[in-house]
């Protein structure tokens, strides 16, 4: 608004159209998705989002230091065009909610608390409830959609009869086992990957739900009623986020840290790269830091500069982006690591990395795949991207949790794949 003496006028920028978000989407996104990349959503797959889904990419999802720069009237146009249609709520949907929310039914327990129902990742269940001659013979009970988004990938949690999972859009539900209906919602700041763990209701303690969401921040709620307990930011880099399902064990959660930095491979003024993976401890009861543990040792300095004349940082990347493993026998933690970003290689990447329970310190290290430098546009079929390094890796990153299992003979083992 500019004024002088008896007049004012009122200067509005207009909204930014589809056609605009059209011209937004050519000029800065794109290279990358227009790509071919495996790992980079094409064009066609964008098109089958919500426009809502793609504004929360663009705010607070994977996209959000891409976006940055954009408008709220741009990420709304680039989502519109993208997608055909108007945006036409930004809230969680309360539809199919109960019409009498059933109390947490104590008497049930725990069934499937986390990423499996032990904390050795082994994921069996000795007594599922169905046997193989059952399978044929199960019909639908109910069915529930996510609002507004285009893809779950968080793993239901089922505890005290109800099942509690995350959403793409950030919106954690705690769900009737029996009927389906919803019983609350809770809205986080970002998607939620991860699985919901819950924890057991102790004395006049409530039960508890805990989950990380993806800009690397854990909640911990009431698992009765949805209320928020307390939620802690555990990394600040921009790009960080937590996609692996917490390790609930002995009143601390165990946390790793990931993040979708390697994505700015095709940003030449990004400085790329400045990530470290990390596990974190922190108490159960308040979120309060107990440790944490990088799993590269040394912080990025420069190291040169890109294709475009922009300095390049390292070392960087080795994210952890499942669930830790627990070893209460030897108290000790594994956890897998993905890829390099930037050079100069470490020891750590798509490595297993044993912690202490007690202080986070590494007890070993075992790398499985080395110079591994990677990020997204190394692959390309005409040139790398503007960031990638000179000695380019294959990206073979660990995106799943170690097995901790005993064979037979009493021997302890440690399975993992690698993609």
């Amino acid at each position: 608004m500019k004024c002088a003496i008896g007049l004012c006028v009122l200067v509005l920028a207009a909204p930014a159209s589809a056609q605009d978000g059209r011209v937004l989407f050519d000029t800065r996104c794109g290279t990358c998705h227009e790509s071919g990349d495996p790992r980079t959503p094409t064009v066609a797959s964008l098109r089958l989002r919500s426009p809502e889904s793609t504004i929360d990419a663009l705010t607070s999802g994977a996209m959000r230091v891409q976006a940055a720069d954009l408008s709220v009237a741009e990420r709304r146009a680039v989502a519109e065009y993208l997608s055909g249609r108007v945006v036409a709520s930004t809230t969680p949907s309360s539809a199919g909610m109960c019409a009498t929310a059933p109390v947490l039914d104590r008497s049930v327990g725990v069934q499937w608390g986390g990423w499996g129902p032990a904390l050795t990742n082994a994921r069996y269940q000795a007594t599922p409830g169905v046997t193989a001659e059952q399978l044929p013979k199960l019909t639908l009970k109910w069915a529930f959609g996510f609002p507004d988004a285009a893809n779950a990938r968080g793993l239901p949690t089922v505890a005290f009869g109800r099942v509690f999972v995350g959403s793409q859009r950030g919106v954690v539900y705690a769900l009737d086992a029996k009927s389906g209906c919803t019983i609350w919602m809770y809205q986080a700041a970002a998607g939620v990957r991860s699985g919901i763990v819950i924890g057991p209701a102790v004395g006049g303690a409530p039960a508890t739900a805990y989950f990380g969401d993806g800009r690397a921040t854990i909640y911990a709620l009431n698992a009765g009623t949805g209320v928020l307990l307390w939620s802690k930011k555990i990394e600040e880099h921009a790009n960080a986020a937590i996609t692996g399902t917490p390790a609930l064990f002995e009143n601390r959660l165990y946390v790793g840290v990931a993040s979708g930095e390697e994505g700015q491979g095709n940003n030449a003024k990004y400085e790329c790269c400045t990530f470290r993976g990390s596990i974190v401890a922190l108490d159960a009861a308040t979120g309060a830091l107990a440790w944490k543990t990088y799993t590269i040792a040394n912080e990025p300095r420069p190291l040169g500069q890109n294709r475009s004349g922009t300095t390049r940082m390292g070392p960087s990347g080795a994210g952890i982006w499942a669930s830790p493993t627990i070893d209460a026998k030897r108290r000790l933690l594994y956890a897998a690591t993905g890829n390099m970003y930037t050079e100069p290689q470490q020891t750590t990447s798509d490595a297993v990395i044993a912690f202490t329970l007690a202080s986070g310190q590494i007890a070993w290290t075992t790398q499985v795949t080395p110079k591994d430098v990677f990020v997204v546009g190394c692959n390309s079929a005409t040139a790398p991207a503007p960031n990638c390094g000179d000695d380019i890796g294959p990206d073979f990153d660990f995106g799943n949790a170690a097995m901790l299992l005993t064979r037979p003979d009493g021997q302890d083992l440690i399975v993992i794949g690698q993609k």
